[in-house]
């Protein structure tokens, strides 16, 4: 069994929370995946909320907050302070091949991901 340390999440939309999450998850930042947004086959766009992304979801976009840890690291507790949200969006580029877009996070400030920029 993976141990367990407790998560307790200051400031910003969550307020003030805790978590219950994995040691080797534990990093310097966690992010918390508020909404995502789906097309689905129908071509309607729907904005999901309160459970993760599945793996093979047709997003188009997610926000997600990012809360940095705060030191001194307690037995059995970390702490994390809200640092900002960030929005990614998915590059735009269709794969001919596979009928469908591309899986990547489009680079900031673009609209396609680092392999398609290239081509």
């Amino acid at each position: 069994m993976r141990r367990q340390v407790k998560c307790r999440l200051i400031g910003g939309p969550k307020g003030e929370e805790t978590l219950t999450i994995s040691v080797i998850a534990c990093r310097d930042a966690l992010r918390v995946m508020r909404a995502w947004i789906a097309q689905g086959q129908d071509g309607v766009i729907r904005i999901m909320r309160g459970r993760p992304m599945p793996p093979r979801a047709p997003w188009i976009a997610y926000t997600e907050e990012i809360y940095e840890r705060v030191k001194p690291v307690m037995p059995g507790q970390v702490t994390y302070r809200f640092a900002r949200v960030h929005d990614v969006v998915r590059c735009e580029k269709v794969l001919n091949e596979k009928g469908r877009r591309c899986g990547n996070k489009a680079e900031s400030g673009t609209k396609l991901c680092r392999m398609h920029q290239r081509c």
